[in-house]
């Protein structure tokens, strides 16, 4: 069987290479642009409601979650009696989180559609309701129609807190916020919120409030942080200029005009590495050099992020993008001389029954261990079950003719790729990466 080189996919990015794959074709009948999406960690389950209106409202109103593959796992009726839903999302426990308008929400803890219903305690007497929500995996910030901020900090907690009235209010007076971003806490910082107004960008804490004093290209549609908060991406409202700048906005390093004149729609993270903006007839990935990679997405596809890569879910599939690892570069990458490469093409002689394998050998004899270690790495990246065997079968046979190699790693890897495989059936529809796997 003839099988293409995986690098056949992949497109450089100044000294990297990136590739997009297909985790699943869905199974459902959904419009994303129709309703509210919201993606789970992983992309374990996807929930989506309809903002179509209907004369049968309470019959046919649902929340419908779904797996990864798109197979319904559940649905949740929605009366109109129970409130107007203004956002949903994810806690990192698979969770369903919905936000409603009068500030209401509930956390559904199962797969029954059982839930907790919490208040984030509003004014009553400023006719105050909710305008949208930012989630992180612990928690959410809520915005309300009065420029107010609330949020809950932990899901095990549920304490609802307000940002300080007292210093937020006269800063933001008579102020119109573009849009808004946050940046999660963490071990060594708080919780922060970042909006773009006409003139700068101001920093918000639970207590205080502060310009940045960044003011290049204000005002903003986007501000986006990376997984790792080291940096942050921000995109001109009206001039298409994206820049890359240190957390507190007080570095630039980098500013890239697009050439795309559509109105981008969203920009997210492609790990701590790239920044991806997606515009309707194109998808650009924009590295730490002048240059981009355009990639031809599904349009109005949905990014989620991850610390290894980003997912993107369009009406009818599934895909990975992500930085290709090393390793596999250094196996795969066309004429590759690297030792990984030279073990991997052995399996080739062998199978042709070519004296050649032993040359292959003979040639990389000091490096056997290394060729050995690449090849496991590089099967972990892989999706697709004949890679992952090929490169062990490599791994294999550089063991069988080394004096001594320690064989743990290769046999974690094969335990985990065959879980990894199992629960990557649309049956299962959880398409782990092998990073992944490792954080559960």
């Amino acid at each position: 069987m003839s099988v293409s080189n995986p690098s056949l996919g992949w497109e450089r990015l100044q000294d990297e290479f990136y590739r997009s794959r297909e985790c699943f074709d869905l199974s459902w009948d959904v419009n994303l642009s129709d309703g509210k999406v919201a993606i789970a960690p992983y992309c374990a389950a996807i929930a989506y409601f309809s903002n179509k209106s209907s004369a049968t409202f309470s019959i046919n109103k649902s929340v419908d979650v779904y797996s990864g593959s798109g197979e319904k796992i559940y649905s949740i009726p929605w009366l109109s009696s129970n409130g107007t839903i203004t956002s949903i999302g994810w806690t990192n426990k698979l969770g369903l989180i919905i936000i409603l308008r009068n500030g209401k929400w509930r956390l559904y803890y199962n797969l029954e559609g059982d839930f907790n219903e919490y208040d984030l305690e509003l004014s009553s007497s400023d006719d105050e309701s909710v305008l949208d929500c930012k989630f992180w995996d612990k928690g959410f910030v809520v915005r309300t129609n009065r420029s107010k901020f609330y949020t809950v900090l932990d899901y095990e907690k549920l304490t609802p807190l307000r940002f300080d009235d007292s210093s937020n209010e006269d800063a933001l007076q008579g102020k119109t916020i573009h849009c808004w971003s946050i940046l999660p806490p963490n071990y060594s910082r708080d919780l922060e919120i970042y909006l773009s107004t006409d003139e700068s960008v101001l920093k918000m804490t639970l207590n205080s409030i502060e310009d940045t004093n960044y003011k290049d290209n204000v005002p903003l549609k986007f501000i986006s942080f990376p997984p790792n908060g080291n940096f942050v991406s921000v995109y001109s409202k009206f001039n298409r200029t994206i820049s890359i700048l240190s957390s507190n906005f007080g570095t630039t390093f980098k500013t890239y005009v697009s050439d795309n004149e559509s109105d981008a729609y969203q920009m997210e993270w492609c790990s701590n590495d790239a920044v991806i903006v997606t515009y309707p007839d194109e998808t650009k990935v924009i590295g730490p050099s002048d240059d981009s990679l355009s990639l031809y997405m599904e349009p109005e596809c949905y990014l989620h992020p991850e610390f290894d890569g980003t997912f993107f879910l369009s009406n009818t599939k599934l895909e990975f993008l992500s930085r290709v690892g090393n390793s596999t570069s250094a196996t795969f990458k066309i004429g590759s001389t690297f030792s990984s490469a030279i073990l991997l093409d052995a399996i080739d002689q062998i199978d042709n029954h070519s004296p050649k394998a032993t040359e292959n050998v003979e040639i990389i004899k000091d490096n056997l261990s290394e060729a050995i270690n690449y090849c496991i790495l590089a099967a972990a990246e892989e999706f697709d079950p004949y890679w992952q065997k090929r490169l062990l079968r490599a791994a294999t046979f550089g063991k069988s003719i080394i004096d001594f190699y320690n064989p743990d790693d290769f046999v974690e890897t094969c335990k985990n790729l065959k879980v990894l495989n199992m629960i990557r059936q649309p049956e299962v529809g959880l398409f782990l990466t092998y990073s992944q796997l490792g954080l559960l």
